[in-house]
């Protein structure tokens, strides 16, 4: 049997390396025909992928991290540094497409306890969400480096959360680091760090991590009743902030399975708790939307999670969820000069990780089951295509997934090595990022131009703009917002 496993994964290691190799040579060359057609990168990226999960799966051993007693401060302050780091670049951006819409009509309202009772037109009901918009539009009014100020700062405090989380359960201050940066730095990250459309997603995660804090963090052998209450009230607030937060109790079931306090009471407590929130509150969403809720199907008038089918349903859940986990990467974007030393670096760091074989096999299984799972409430939504837009789904997901990929780093038994593949890590994701974040600065300054020029001199009917542009989004219906937004600008100036 051992012999066998070993040939599987000496078996799925080729075919990983032949994948990489065809992902790389796209990369640099761009689409080719040589015998092989590769177009598309998503059928290698997605038998890439594949490889790499189904090693990682059938190898690993027993046993878990050792602890380390030492503080972790100083691991905590470099992790939040070199994950603000990366994103500050982009802090001076204009809007874009949704953030005009969004920013400009919370200006326009006083805050109302009214969006709890309120469906959304869209299918959504984010009450939570929606009201911090409204109160925060006071201080960061039309100003785009307070929004996205705001959107780094959410994005920081649940990196720290997720780090603080991780040092409560293994008491292992590199694989609470290395969680936060795999988690901070993946390239799926500039949707909800850069754009204000998908704030709910940082908000919902914010909560989720403080009720889950509160969950472990409890003594042992007793039930706080004031720690169950705080932590069902955080799941609450997440659910209201994005729909993805009813996955809330399948993390605590998966974090508490992966440390091994499983049967701890106030887990166990909290897991009854949780559970009850979430079915309380989509009951009463049941109640507003007479149904589920959530974007409508365009073809049949019914929402789109009730109109599933298998296929794409399965090739969501067994590929793609794990093609932009592991490679999530703008192949449309126009300035490449990084794609191909990311796709290289993240290839051979995942594909080399994988093949390690000290990590604990249980709690990275359970923590990529989770990450499976935790798609579910927007499965719907998870056929993402090559340029990682519609991303901003996976943050939720991408917390279990990040933690199991820290613990594969924290196994590995030399210290040299740990650091020098922590330090690979973090260098293949700093350029899938930068890479990805490139196309969103230039866009966020096309579109503000091209807004800029229409509101100078407003044609008798608004031209129609594209939604996204080389893999980043752009104007699209937001135009309209963006064109009364600068017009009032000038006429503020011109009084």
């Amino acid at each position: 049997m051992v012999e066998l496993r070993q040939a599987i994964r000496i078996l799925l290691a080729a075919a990983a390396g032949v994948a990489a190799i065809l992902l790389c040579l796209r990369a640099w060359l761009g689409p080719f025909n040589w015998g092989i057609r590769v177009n598309s990168p998503l059928v290698a990226e997605g038998f890439f992928s594949v490889c790499v999960i189904t090693l990682l799966l059938l190898g690993g051993k027993g046993g878990g991290v050792t602890a380390v007693g030492k503080a972790p401060w100083l691991a905590l302050v470099a992790a939040l540094s070199l994950i603000a780091f990366a994103f500050v670049w982009n802090l001076g951006d204009p809007f874009l497409a949704d953030d005009y819409i969004m920013v400009h009509r919370a200006s326009m309202r006083l805050p109302s306890l009214a969006l709890f009772f309120t469906p959304g037109g869209d299918g959504s009901f984010r009450p939570v969400t929606g009201l911090y918009f409204d109160l925060v539009s006071g201080w960061a009014g039309w100003e785009p480096w307070r929004w996205h100020l705001l959107d780094l700062v959410r994005h920081v405090a649940d990196c720290g959360l997720l780090f603080a989380l991780v040092w409560t359960l293994w008491h292992n201050s590199f694989l609470a680091f290395a969680a936060a940066v795999l988690f901070g730095l993946n390239g799926a990250r500039p949707e909800v760090a850069v754009w204000n459309g998908a704030s709910c997603d940082s908000i919902a995660v914010f909560f989720v991590l403080a009720a889950l804090l509160c969950v472990f963090r409890s003594p042992a052998g007793r039930i706080s009743f004031a720690m169950l209450a705080a932590a069902s009230i955080f799941v609450a607030l997440a659910i209201l902030s994005k729909e993805s937060a009813y996955a809330a109790p399948i993390l605590l079931l998966a974090f508490a399975a992966a440390s091994g306090r499983l049967r701890e009471r106030p887990v166990l407590a909290a897991l009854a708790s949780t559970a009850t929130v979430s079915a309380a509150l989509f009951a009463c969403r049941w109640v507003l939307f007479r149904g589920p809720g959530g974007y409508m199907n365009a073809v049949t008038g019914r929402p789109q999670i009730l109109s599933l089918k298998f296929v794409p349903t399965a090739k969501a859940l067994l590929v793609r969820l794990w093609s932009i986990l592991l490679l999530p990467l703008n192949w449309q974007a126009e300035k490449i000069e990084l794609l191909l030393p990311a796709v290289l670096l993240a290839c051979t760091v995942f594909l080399l990780l994988a093949w390690t074989k000290g990590y604990p096999r249980t709690a990275v299984r359970v923590l990529l089951m989770a990450t499976a799972l935790a798609l579910v409430p927007a499965i719907h939504l998870a056929l993402i295509g090559d340029t990682a837009l519609g991303s901003r789904i996976l943050y939720l997901p991408g917390l279990t997934f990040a933690v199991a990929w820290a613990l594969v780093l924290a196994s590995i038994q030399s210290r040299r090595r740990r650091n020098v593949a922590l330090a690979a890590v973090v260098v293949c994701l700093g350029c899938g990022l930068a890479h990805n974040l490139l196309a969103w600065h230039a866009n966020a300054l096309a579109a503000d131009t091209v807004c800029t020029a229409i509101a100078a001199r407003p044609p008798a009917q608004l031209p129609s703009m594209p939604g996204q542009v080389h893999g980043a989004f752009f104007l699209g219906g937001g135009l309209p917002d963006c064109v009364a937004m600068k017009q009032a600008e000038s006429c503020r100036q011109f009084r």
